[in-house]
């Protein structure tokens, strides 16, 4: 892993202070595009990016950073089980360093309870910072890791739809195939996906079919389809990288 040169947080005007674990900021600066960084200053943590200094007012600074760290905690829980990051203040200063506007996030900022539960390794860095790249900028892949963190029978069936609607059909014509012929999932696997998630035998209410239409044997836990639909959302993500 590349690790990020810290720069002086005096050099920038608008500083969003970071309120989260140590452990959590620390693994999310990591996982920022390059034009960002997580600065440490002073016992606190300030979010600041060359993008920040060119917006024309503070509102639209306020709006950017909560995209910014909304994507940086979506990223963190599907690739570290947990995501955590709130925004306290936002704060802009004048070329002489005197505090001339501020802004409290208050209720409104982003924040949920979670905790981190693996440990941070050069693939979760990378993926990290390949996935929140394709939150920040691909729409329909935001709206798919939404639905993922949801993480019900239901959500789970949303992501591979759209993942499905985006490669479009497979070499046999049908649309369930890309995924397949990229190598991406096995027949057996995506068959035991769909039927796990639609069938009230093995998720009751949860389930995305109220009438049970029958459940071959093995069925995927929970635990399972959420594996299995992350890998298929990374390599998604690998393959929107490179297109």
């Amino acid at each position: 892993m590349k690790h990020r040169t810290t720069r002086d947080l005096r050099m920038f005007r608008r500083r969003a202070e970071i309120l989260g674990c140590e452990q959590g900021i620390d693994i999310a600066k990591h996982f920022l595009p390059d034009e960002y960084d997580i600065v440490k200053w002073s016992g606190k943590y300030f979010l600041v990016g060359d993008e920040l200094e060119k917006l024309d007012s503070l509102d639209l600074v306020d709006a950017h950073c909560r995209d910014v760290i909304a994507g940086v905690n979506t990223a963190l829980r599907i690739v570290m089980g947990g995501y955590e990051l709130r925004i306290n203040t936002l704060k802009e200063f004048d070329e002489d360093g005197n505090q001339i506007n501020s802004s409290a996030f208050g209720t409104a900022a982003i924040t949920v309870d979670a905790i981190l539960v693996a440990a941070p390794d050069d693939d979760s860095y990378s993926t990290g910072k390949q996935l929140l790249g394709q939150l920040l900028n691909k729409p329909v892949f935001r709206k798919a890791c939404d639905f993922f963190v949801k993480g019900d029978p239901s959500a789970l069936w949303n992501v591979w739809e759209i993942i499905r609607e985006d490669l479009g059909p497979g070499n046999d014509g049908g649309f369930d195939g890309a995924a397949i012929d990229m190598g991406w999932i096995a027949p057996d696997d995506l068959r035991r996906f769909c039927q796990s998630v639609n069938s009230p035998e093995v998720f009751g209410e949860k389930a995305r079919h109220a009438r049970s239409e029958g459940m071959q044997s093995n069925p995927m836990s929970l635990s399972d389809a959420r594996r299995f639909i992350k890998e298929l959302l990374l390599d998604w993500a690998d393959y929107l990288e490179r297109i």
